[in-house]
């Protein structure tokens, strides 16, 4: 699917709750990936390479995600990039503080130029969710 296929990537979303698409759907782009526009309507949706959702007691993998897997015969797991996002969770790893994950190299942390230092804003994401 390429980064031009507005329907492909609207069709990923295929059983997803409408008021979460809305979340991704004629929104602004975010900075290192950006959406694709339907050239007819001027609609836009972000553009996913998986598209996984939580519905209040379990994650669901999308029903489009997974036709477009059968039709392409790519594993719903590793063509999605999921086992990629799940990695900065570190599931079934050790727990770090932050000033371990800000020093790991592996631990690509995308900090914006405006948000300021690195080490503050992941201080802050653990003190948010601990």
């Amino acid at each position: 699917m390429g980064w031009d296929d507005y329907a492909g990537q609207e069709a990923l979303y295929h059983d997803v709750p409408e008021d979460l698409v809305r979340l991704v759907r004629d929104r602004p782009a975010n900075k290192p990936l950006g959406n694709v526009k339907d050239v007819t309507t001027g609609r836009t949706i972000h553009w996913a390479c998986g598209v996984f959702w939580f519905d209040g007691e379990q994650w669901r993998v999308a029903e489009g995600l997974l036709d477009h897997c059968d039709q392409t015969g790519i594993d719903p797991m590793m063509g999605s990039e999921f086992v990629y996002c799940l990695d900065a969770y570190r599931f079934g790893k050790d727990f770090l503080t932050p000033e371990a994950v800000v020093a790991d190299p592996g631990s690509d942390w995308f900090i914006d130029a405006d948000e300021g230092d690195e080490l503050a804003a992941v201080q802050e994401m653990f003190a948010r969710y601990s």
